[in-house]
């Protein structure tokens, strides 16, 4: 039987935040604030995205209603968004990512520069409830219903 250490344990959880990010070669760092873009930003889902340029190393926001994110397309075409939970309060965590589900409350559109950068024509967020898989950086939710 095989003993499994600490470190072991350790290394495989690196690993498994590592392969958030390697799903995809195309990925944008982006500021997130959650809410609903028809309620004035209130409610739940995602209101607005804004990318972040590269040279930027902030991975916390200090916001209720902000975080910071990696944006990446699986290769099923689904938008990911690696949320590093260091930029998220313990408010948002329970608000918008309660029992590892993250709900879009009405359809959103990002930016088109975000669009170009993962080399799509748009992006359209549709409304409804997604799982969220958490690890130890990010929690990550995939989001596989596009327009």
């Amino acid at each position: 039987m095989k003993t499994v250490t600490t470190q072991t344990l350790a290394n495989r959880k690196i690993n498994e935040d590592l392969s958030v990010l390697k799903t995809t070669t195309k990925k944008v760092k982006a500021e997130v604030q959650f809410g609903s873009p028809q309620k004035s930003c209130t409610g739940v889902g995602i209101c607005r995205v804004g990318v972040l340029s590269a040279t930027n190393t902030k991975t916390e926001s200090h916001s209720n209603k902000k975080a910071i994110a990696y944006l990446s397309l699986t290769r099923e075409k689904a938008l990911k968004v690696s949320f590093f939970k260091e930029s998220l309060s313990e408010i948002a965590k329970k608000i918008y990512f309660h029992n590892l589900k993250f709900v879009v409350q009405d359809d959103v559109e990002f930016p088109q520069p975000i669009a170009e950068r993962l080399e799509v024509p748009k992006i359209r967020l549709v409304t409804g409830v997604y799982k969220v898989e958490e690890s130890e950086q990010f929690l990550t939710v995939i989001f596989n219903k596009l327009k």
